[in-house]
């Protein structure tokens, strides 16, 4: 057989001119066309082998296979310095061995298959367990992988471990909240300093001055004029501290509940700021936990703070209701909204409104909620979601349980009570408290969240509890949660 006249190669090493196509004409049968698709298969090859090197020794992320079922299918560097696994050791496990119990049980690292089937691709974050036991905070991407036909081969996966990112963000979220009740505090603090102090020296300068005005006689106009004056401008300035406390520390909210103190807010911000306000409340609202309260009335403070310095909105919509023991506040403005760039920075916790927004999110948690922002058709959604149950009514001098859970791990107990002599809750107090609802605390110094308190019965059987929140409420009251965490036997229920 004749060589071919022409031959077309990356390097042109023969000389020859490579030849020209015409667009649309039918590809040209013979040596070349073979021998190009020998070059480009080789160079595949290469390419490919080349890609493997660097996924198998690539440290940073563990990248491995996974059959259909999701057995590990290959293993490389990363994975094994992030999961701790040798490649004998793990291919062939399935990747539920790479999950919690908890996790397993719910059914997780199957779902998770499913939707990446499904979807093509599927990311999460979560807790991961090592070889050695140990827990690590990953964010995973599983891809499913599929053959020419479209039929599902396996899974690709990419782990990467981001605890330090999750400890900072912990970090940023306990500074948040501690900054959050540094600012309850002081808000507290200015409250009481005006009630006290500043409004009262109004009050007797106000006494005063009615009383030059009665004396009125043999003043000429212009200092009749200036006294007028003067107590015009006392009169507007003890308002203007009345309101200011009542913004600091609604007195409503302890007396009324969250309805009427944010009826009352509303009210006030529209006529300040000059934004319409649309609100959808229920007509009735049973009592929750006062600090969970104070909570949400805190969030829409921020809420509409943030719309009015931010979006030039002219209306604001806030609804507010109960849908499967789940208390919801929704706030929605017609402004300018948060930019992307805005929204992803509150998405990993940085950005101009990290603080507030951080601080409300922790705020949320605290009592089992959580707080979201996203952008919608007009301006931004704000979403406040509140358990209610988990939350239920505590009133002065109340504990408020569920005789359901018989005294179960998990059990909770939250009480109230009046006012103090001490500025924090003692020990006494509280045990007062909790005996004339048949339980009794025992120990001393447990106000810290988290730290643990040892709780009894009247018939003299103990447990644990772990102290949930611990909440000062101002001079009249303050708020105490508690957590069972050993049973209970002999639980004797209020009367």
């Amino acid at each position: 057989m004749a060589a071919p006249k022409e031959r077309f190669s990356p390097d042109n090493s023969s000389g020859d001119q490579p030849s020209k196509k015409r667009p649309g004409s039918p590809e040209r049968r013979g040596g070349s066309s073979t021998d190009f698709e020998e070059v480009q298969h080789e160079k595949l090859l290469e390419m490919g082998l080349s890609f493997r090197r660097i996924v198998e020794r690539t440290s940073e992320y563990a990248i491995f296979a996974l059959d259909r079922e999701g057995h590990v299918a290959s293993w490389n560097d990363g994975a094994e310095k992030i999961k701790g696994y040798k490649a004998e050791e793990i291919i062939g496990q399935n990747m539920s061995c790479f999950y919690t119990a908890e996790d397993v049980q719910r059914g997780h690292p199957a779902k998770l298959l499913k939707i990446a089937e499904s979807q093509g691709q599927v990311t999460d974050e979560g807790w991961r367990v090592r070889k050695d036991g140990t827990i690590f905070w990953a964010d995973i991407s599983i891809t499913a992988l599929r053959d020419k036909k479209g039929v599902l081969q396996g899974f690709g996966k990419v782990t990467r471990d981001v605890t330090r990112r999750k400890r900072a963000e912990e970090a940023l979220g306990e500074l948040a909240s501690r900054l959050l009740e540094a600012h309850e505090r002081e808000r507290a603090r200015i409250a009481v300093e005006l009630n006290d102090k500043t409004s009262p020296r109004f009050s007797s300068l106000l006494a005063k001055l009615y009383q030059l005005q009665k004396r009125a006689d043999g003043l000429s106009d212009e200092t009749l004029q200036l006294a007028r004056d003067s107590i015009s401008l006392a009169e507007s300035l003890s308002t203007d501290i009345t309101v200011v406390s009542q913004f600091l520390n609604p007195p409503l909210l302890d007396k009324e509940g969250l309805l009427a103190s944010l009826r009352w807010y509303l009210e006030r911000f529209a006529k300040q700021t000059g934004i319409s306000v649309d609100i959808d409340f229920p007509k009735e609202l049973k009592r929750f936990l006062e600090p969970a309260e104070r909570a949400l009335y805190r969030v829409t403070q921020e809420c509409l703070t943030d719309i009015f310095g931010r979006s030039g909105s002219s209306r604001v919509k806030i609804r507010l209701f109960v849908d499967q023991e789940l208390l919801t506040l929704e706030v929605n403005d017609d402004g300018r909204g948060l930019s992307p760039s805005l929204l992803e920075s509150l998405r990993k916790g940085t950005g101009d409104l990290r603080v507030s927004i951080a601080g409300m999110r922790e705020l949320m948690k605290q009592f089992g909620g959580l707080l979201n922002v996203t952008p919608s058709d007009s301006g931004t959604f704000f979403t406040a979601i509140l358990p209610m149950e988990r939350n239920a009514g505590v009133f002065p001098d109340r504990v408020v349980h569920d005789d359901r859970s018989n005294g179960r791990v998990g059990k909770k107990v939250s009480v109230a009570l009046g006012r103090s002599d001490h500025p924090e809750p003692t020990e006494k107090a509280i045990s007062q408290n909790l005996s004339s609802h048949g339980m009794r605390l025992t120990t001393e110094h447990a106000w810290r969240p988290g730290e643990q308190a040892l709780v009894s019965s009247p018939g003299g059987v103990r447990t644990e509890a772990r102290v949930v929140y611990c909440e000062y409420m101002g001079a009249d009251k303050f708020a105490v949660g508690l957590e069972l965490v050993r049973p209970l036997e002999s639980w004797t229920s209020p009367a």
